[in-house]
């Protein structure tokens, strides 16, 4: 839906609107995800081992490349067609 009114709303105020709105709620899933899922009470069944601080380098890693590289290459693409 979002792609359909930018498309149909012709207004630079209204893409950067969007695009901030967008950001937003992206950073607020991200924060919310940490939040709920670094249960560190033990209610949630796993060892203590296995909480979201007690990881390896490269599971951050490997978690998250997906979301970096899907940034440079939205930017790109869009710098690309001067959107």
């Amino acid at each position: 839906s979002g792609l359909y009114i930018s498309g149909k709303v012709h207004s630079h105020r209204f893409n950067l609107f969007a695009n901030k709105l967008g950001n937003v709620a992206g950073i607020s899933l991200v924060v919310y995800s940490i939040l709920v899922g670094n249960d560190s009470s033990g209610s949630g069944g796993g060892d203590n081992d296995t909480g979201l601080w007690n990881r390896d380098w490269k599971f951050y890693l490997g978690v998250s490349s997906p979301c970096i590289l899907g940034l440079v290459a939205a930017n790109a693409m869009t710098s690309f067609f001067k959107l």
